[in-house]
């Protein structure tokens, strides 16, 4: 992995430990931009595709204007406009903007619409929940590193086809169940707005047209299209419109959506 970094012209000290770090985690694809070095404002330093999702990142020790992100946010966004993947249009309007800070920094109060992280961060900001199956990740950033000026960074395959086993302190289910009894021992309005981790690939999926869910009542059909919204709205700057065919409910839906 270092090696493959190291090969990198330029790459400053503070860069190679966060890459290795996203390098680390299974399915991660990192394109840096070559050179690196003096990236003109408006650009990003790399991207990152895996199953969290596509993020431009931005290395910076300071808060970013709002016009300077949405120059960032505008000139990623063409680099994935038309991309296909499979047989769906990409969303490029889903690529997140990501400011990479050094360990203790306090950008003060910056855009809600960008994701913030340093290298402890990584996997919370990153690769938490699925949004892109990993064929998927794997066609996006084929397929980006073919028509910008970012390099993709290969790391050596160990020569093995077998699956790794995941190891961890516990049980990815065990926490899951964990999470939803605690859920269960709660006021109702708070389970008005719990996200189950099974819901949350639904609230992160792109769809390339409408999608329709379908379900019994209590399901939680309305909690997932409310967090869907408030995705969109913090990576969108325009309307948006949550409706219903019974006058009443979007009174009751702005409680738990405020929540």
């Amino acid at each position: 992995m270092y090696d493959a970094l190291n090969a990198l012209p330029g790459l400053p000290p503070g860069y190679r430990s966060v890459f290795a770090g996203m390098l680390m985690e299974r399915g991660a694809y990192l394109l840096v931009r070559d050179p690196i070095v003096d990236v003109p404002t408006g650009r990003v330093h790399a991207l990152l595709v895996g199953r969290g999702g596509v993020f431009a990142l931005v290395f910076t020790t300071t808060a970013p204007t709002s016009q300077t992100i949405d120059a960032v946010r505008a000139r990623t966004q063409r680099l994935f406009d038309k991309l296909t993947v499979g047989s769906n249009v990409f969303v490029a309007s889903t690529v997140r903007v990501a400011l990479v800070v050094p360990v203790g920094t306090d950008l003060g109060h910056v855009d809600n619409r960008v994701v913030v992280a340093d290298e402890r961060t990584l996997p919370r900001a990153f690769f938490a929940g699925r949004v892109l199956e990993q064929r998927d990740a794997e066609q996006v950033a084929k397929a980006v590193a073919d028509r910008s000026d970012y390099r993709p960074v290969h790391i050596a395959e160990t020569g093995t086809d077998s699956e790794p086993e995941a190891e961890g302190l516990f049980e990815e289910n065990d926490a899951i169940a964990d999470q939803r009894e605690r859920a269960l021992s709660e006021p109702l309005l708070t389970w008005l707005s719990f996200l189950d981790p099974d819901q949350l690939s639904l609230v992160r999926r792109n769809y390339n047209g409408p999608a329709r869910i379908i379900g019994p009542a209590g399901t939680g059909k309305t909690v997932v299209a409310l967090h869907r919204l408030a995705r969109i709205a913090r990576e969108s700057t325009g309307k948006l419109l949550l409706t219903s065919f019974v006058r009443s409910l979007p009174a009751c839906h702005r409680t738990p959506f405020t929540r």
